[in-house]
């Protein structure tokens, strides 16, 4: 796929899951909105990652955005989440990444610790921490609004989509 298009950065997949794509990386928030993986118009437009963030995966807190098709298509399945059995039963995805070396295949490992709704331009999209707001700032934060508690000095990898609300969004 990297042949075809040189903003694939990863492949994002759960297991037993209907999310399996391609995850692109322009360096903006827009391109992918409405942009297919062949460069085509697409109204679901394609998975794509934070344009703040490192295409390589290698920050502390890397953001990937998708639509929310009501035919469960891109990330239209992450409601699912909201439900603690359902969250219990399928609680890992995956991001498959080209090493840092860009030689070797790397497999990026998720566990997915906490569901929440949340409003566009929360501090849950921080991605870049430093003295006035810690990454263990932002884990606090996030266990105050989601009710798990993250691992300090883990990587953080959130997946966001819209809701039928407005500005708010359901972040995984």
């Amino acid at each position: 796929l990297k042949k075809q298009n040189g903003d694939v950065t990863g492949w994002l997949y759960f297991e037993n899951e209907d999310i399996s794509y391609p995850i692109m990386y322009s360096g903006d928030d827009t391109t992918y909105l409405h942009t297919a993986l062949d460069g085509s118009y697409a109204s679901a437009g394609s998975i794509f990652m934070e344009g703040n963030n490192h295409p390589d995966f290698e920050g502390s807190h890397t953001i990937i955005y998708g639509h929310n098709m009501t035919s469960g298509r891109m990330f239209g399945s992450l409601k699912k989440y909201k439900s603690k059995s359902y969250m219990q039963k399928h609680k890992y995805f995956f991001v498959h990444v080209k090493g840092v070396n860009g030689n070797t295949d790397e497999v990026l490992k998720y566990e997915i610790k906490n569901v929440c709704v949340v409003n566009l331009g929360s501090k849950i999209y921080t991605i870049q921490f430093g003295d006035n707001f810690t990454q263990e700032d932002y884990i606090n934060q996030y266990h105050g609004l989601c009710g798990n508690s993250l691992d300090k000095d883990k990587t953080i990898c959130t997946l966001s989509t819209c809701t039928n609300f407005g500005r708010q969004r359901l972040v995984v």
